[in-house]
């Protein structure tokens, strides 16, 4: 999400289940490396780490700096590169030079002698939760036209939507809860995102969308919920300019970016697919995590998911998803996995 959080890849609690571990190894005066676990205590910086692009970002206070395992440069907030830094593997493990090191404390102004101590200020936040119904209007969305019953995708997903935002609103009072729509109007797909996008938010916060759908099959028998999200390959450009109209730097910091939303976008979807599985699993099919490039997941420049919380051309799944006490289940479902992602990722929220 475009404004880095604090990722603990080297705590017991670390819920990323990313691929690398850290270990720690002794940092003598003969040594000319230095494990980034090392670095790391001595300068009371975070890390974020994407195991499969060898790119991370190390962080404290209001400083970032983001690195890549095979590049020579790191570029700082965004704006300045630095060249000569050495990052490594070795035996399966990151290192930095010695030399490095140095820099790196310098450019985080860390006091060996006297640690900062992280406080709340320094925690990261997510300020903004966006809520996007789909449909509606003239566009019913899917259509379950059954013998003693018709149910319309836009009016369930108003429903679910409509729950999940109360008790957002109602139980995350610091936090600001948005919708695309609230009633029966119709939204093209560019006003939809563009809402989220032109949202403005500080360096150290992010913004995540949920847009909730209902599915429909030519197989009457299909049912279950799912969670989509972005093609692990999929490339998109997530800044709205360039930086100081340079174009290296522009592509390095929107390839970073880039990775860092599609990687809380797969935790976002995992945390809802996991709050529905736990509620609806027992009248329900969990048809799992999928990736799509759908419009609004892939133009949202944020963590972004969308949920299809069932199919209304089942007639026995369309019946449930007209049911009050039903959808109650889902959107407390969609909802507790929203409140956990929003815990591991704030490490903050009680």
């Amino acid at each position: 999400m475009g404004h880095y959080k604090e990722f603990y890849t080297i705590l017991i609690h670390w819920k990323y289940r990313l691929l690398l571990l850290i270990f720690i190894l002794p940092f003598g005066i003969f040594s000319n490396t230095i494990s980034l676990r090392d670095f790391l205590e001595k300068s009371d910086a975070e890390v974020r780490w994407n195991p499969y692009r060898s790119r991370g970002l190390l962080i404290k206070n209001e400083t970032t700096i983001s690195f890549m395992v095979s590049s020579s440069s790191i570029v700082v907030d965004n704006n300045r590169v630095i060249t000569g830094v050495g990052f490594k593997y070795k035996d399966g493990d990151l290192y930095i030079n010695n030399d490095t090191a140095a820099l790196l404390y310098r450019i985080l102004k860390v006091d060996l002698k006297h640690e900062e101590i992280v406080n709340d200020e320094n925690l990261y936040n997510i300020p903004v939760i966006i809520i996007d119904p789909g449909h509606g209007g003239r566009d019913s969305g899917a259509i379950g036209d059954h013998d003693n019953f018709n149910i319309k995708e836009k009016d369930v997903v108003l429903s679910i939507s409509n729950i999940v935002v109360d008790k957002l609103r109602k139980n995350l009072l610091q936090k600001k809860i948005l919708m695309t729509r609230n009633d029966d109007t119709f939204l093209t797909l560019e006003e939809r995102v563009e809402l989220a996008n032109d949202i403005d938010i500080g360096k150290k916060e992010a913004v995540i969308y949920i847009s909730i759908h209902a599915n429909a099959s030519l197989n009457k028998k299909a049912q279950g919920f799912e969670v989509w999200y972005l093609p692990k390959g999929y490339r998109r450009n997530v800044l709205d300019s360039n930086i100081n109209n340079n174009e290296k730097l522009t592509t390095i910091v929107n390839a970073l970016k880039e990775d860092e939303y599609s990687l809380e976008g797969q935790e976002l979807a995992k945390s809802i697919l996991d709050g529905l599985d736990a509620n609806l699993n027992d009248v329900s099919d969990n048809r799992g995590l999928k990736e799509e490039i759908w419009f609004v997941v892939r133009n949202a420049r944020m963590a972004s998911v969308l949920i299809e919380v069932g199919f209304v051309t089942n007639e026995v799944e369309g019946k449930r998803l007209s049911d009050p006490a039903y959808l109650q289940k889902v959107a407390d479902g969609i909802y507790n996995g929203i409140v956990d992602f929003i815990s591991s990722y704030e490490k903050n929220i009680r």
